[in-house]
C-alpha cells in the first residue's frame, strides 16, 4: 500500500494534473531561499545599432510587412539581455546592422543585410536574403539567426520552436490536453494533435522530425469470467512532424510514459509499470524489445540522458520522497548515485545540451523553484528562481544559455494561471512567452 501511495503521488498526479498541484492557499505563501542565487557578475555586452528598413519597392499594403520583419529581427536580439545591448546612437555601437534594397511583393521578398564593424571600420558581412513564401515570422527569425551567427560566431535560439501541452480545447464537460508548438518568441502557434484526450510528457528527437508523447487509449481485455471489456490505458505515441501522422509505440498494460529519445535514434527510454511499481527501460523503437535499466522496490521515473549517452538522471522515491539520482543507462542498476538533497521533493531533471548542468524543480515551502547543479559531480547547487510563482518542468534550449519553464500564479480565490517563461542560466527572467493560451505544461525546446 505504501508503495502505491508513493507512486500515485510521484507519477500519476503529475501526469494528469501537473506535478504536485498546489492549492490556492499554498500558492499565496512566500518561499524562503535556502540556497544563494547565482552571483551578480555580468559579462560585457556587444552594442548593436539597427538601421530601420527603407523599402525601395513594396506593393500596396506590404510596407507594413516590411516594418514587422524589422521589428521581429530587432526583437529577437533583445532576448540576449546578458550579452546584447541595442543602442540608439550608432557612434556608441560595436556593430551597425543595416538593410538595403528591401523589396516586398506578394510572393517575393528580398533584402540585403550588412554588418559594419566600428572597430575595423569596414563591412564584415553582406548577404542577400530571398523568400518566396509568405512566412513572415519564420523568415524574420532566419535572418536574425544569420546575423547573430556572424556577430557571435555561434547559433542562436531564433529558429527554435517550443513544444508544449495546453488545455485550451477543454470544455465544461471534458478536459482536453493537446500538443502544440510555436516560435521561440511565442509567435505562430499551431496545434499538432487532435486526439480530444489528455496528452502528456512530450520529447523531441534531436533531428526535430519526431515527437514522443503519452496519451490515453482504449485497450480490450477479457475478465476472469471470459467477458470482453475495454479499459483506458496510458500509451506511448509518436508524431511525425512532416506528415503529422500519429503512430502507437507502446501499449503495455499500465503506464507507458515519460519516454525520451536516446542518443542512438533506434532506442528510447521509457517508464513502464510491468512490475506494478515504475521502472525505466531501454526500448528498441523498431522491434519493441525492452531491457530494464532500473529494478528497485521504489518508483523510478522521468529519465534524462546526457548528450554523451553515458549517464542518466532520473527521479526516484528510493529515499522515501522523490529525489534525483544518476546512473549508467547502458546496464542494470549500475553506478546509482543520489545527487539532489534540496527541498522536500524534486521533479523533472534535465541535462543541458553542453553536458554541464542538470536543472530540476524542488519543492520549497509552498511551491516549486528551478535549481541547477553540475551534471558530473552533482555539486554547486544554484537556485535560479525565487518568489516567482511555482515553477516547474524546466528545459534547456539547444545553446544551453536559455531555459524554458512553466510558472503558476495565484490570481484570486480558486483562480490560477500557468504560462511559459524564459530565463537564462544565470537566473535572469527574460520574459513571458505564452499569453492566454490556456493552462500550459511540459514546454520543450526543439533540438
Amino acid at each position: 500500500m505504501k508503495k502505491l501511495i508513493i507512486f500515485s503521488v510521484l507519477l500519476i498526479s503529475y501526469l494528469i494534473s501537473g506535478l504536485y498541484a498546489q492549492t490556492t492557499e499554498e500558492i499565496k505563501k512566500n518561499t524562503t531561499p535556502l540556497v544563494i542565487p547565482v552571483g551578480e557578475a555580468k559579462p560585457d555586452k556587444i552594442k548593436l545599432f539597427f538601421v530601420p528598413f527603407v523599402p525601395v519597392n513594396a506593393e500596396k499594403g506590404l510596407s507594413k510587412d516590411a516594418g514587422e520583419m524589422f521589428k521581429i529581427i530587432k526583437n529577437d536580439f533583445s532576448f540576449y539581455v546578458h550579452s546584447v545591448e541595442t543602442v540608439e546612437d550608432k557612434k556608441s555601437s560595436d556593430f551597425i546592422i543595416s538593410f538595403n534594397e528591401v523589396k516586398f511583393e506578394a510572393n517575393n521578398r528580398e533584402l540585403k543585410a550588412k554588418i559594419y564593424s566600428q572597430e575595423s571600420k569596414k563591412e564584415v558581412y553582406t548577404k542577400i536574403f530571398k523568400f518566396s513564401n509568405n512566412r513572415l515570422s519564420k523568415d524574420s527569425h532566419f535572418v536574425a539567426n544569420s546575423l547573430y551567427r556572424e556577430v557571435f560566431k555561434k547559433k542562436s535560439i531564433f529558429n527554435s520552436k517550443i513544444f508544449f501541452i495546453s488545455d485550451r480545447q477543454s470544455t465544461k464537460l471534458k478536459r482536453i490536453k493537446e500538443l502544440y508548438w510555436m516560435d521561440f518568441d511565442g509567435r505562430h502557434m499551431e496545434r499538432l494533435t487532435d486526439l480530444k484526450s489528455i496528452v502528456i510528457s512530450p520529447d523531441v528527437r534531436k533531428d526535430n522530425k519526431k515527437v514522443l508523447f503519452s496519451s490515453y487509449g482504449e485497450k480490450s481485455y477479457i475478465n476472469k469470467h471470459g467477458k470482453k471489456g475495454v479499459l483506458k490505458n496510458l500509451n506511448l505515441y509518436e508524431i511525425d512532424m512532416d506528415t503529422r501522422k500519429v503512430r502507437l509505440i507502446s501499449d503495455r498494460d499500465g503506464l507507458n510514459s515519460g519516454a525520451i529519445y536516446s542518443h542512438n535514434p533506434n532506442f528510447i527510454y521509457i517508464t513502464l509499470t510491468i512490475r506494478k511499481n515504475a521502472d525505466i527501460y531501454r526500448m528498441n523503437i523498431n522491434t519493441k524489445e525492452i531491457t530494464p535499466v532500473t529494478r528497485h522496490t521504489a518508483d523510478d521515473v522521468d529519465p534524462s540522458i546526457i548528450p554523451t549517452g553515458d549517464q542518466m538522471a532520473m527521479l526516484s522515491s528510493r529515499p522515501g520522497s522523490s529525489h534525483i539520482y544518476t546512473l549508467d543507462p547502458n546496464t542494470l542498476e549500475t553506478n546509482v548515485k543520489r545527487i539532489s538533497f534540496a527541498g522536500k521533493y524534486n521533479s523533472f531533471p534535465r541535462y543541458s545540451p553542453n553536458s554541464q548542468f542538470i536543472i530540476f524543480s524542488s519543492w520549497r515551502d509552498a511551491g516549486f523553484d528551478i535549481f541547477r547543479l553540475d551534471a558530473k559531480t552533482g555539486k554547486n547547487l544554484v537556485r535560479l528562481t525565487k518568489n516567482f510563482g511555482s515553477n516547474e518542468e524546466a528545459n534547456f534550449a539547444l545553446d544551453s544559455e536559455f531555459i524554458v519553464f512553466t510558472s503558476q500564479r495565484y490570481l484570486g480565490p480558486g483562480r490560477v494561471t500557468q504560462d511559459i517563461y524564459l530565463i537564462n542560466t544565470e537566473g535572469e527572467i527574460i520574459r513571458r512567452i505564452s499569453d492566454r493560451l490556456g493552462v500550459i505544461t511540459s514546454p520543450r525546446f526543439s533540438k
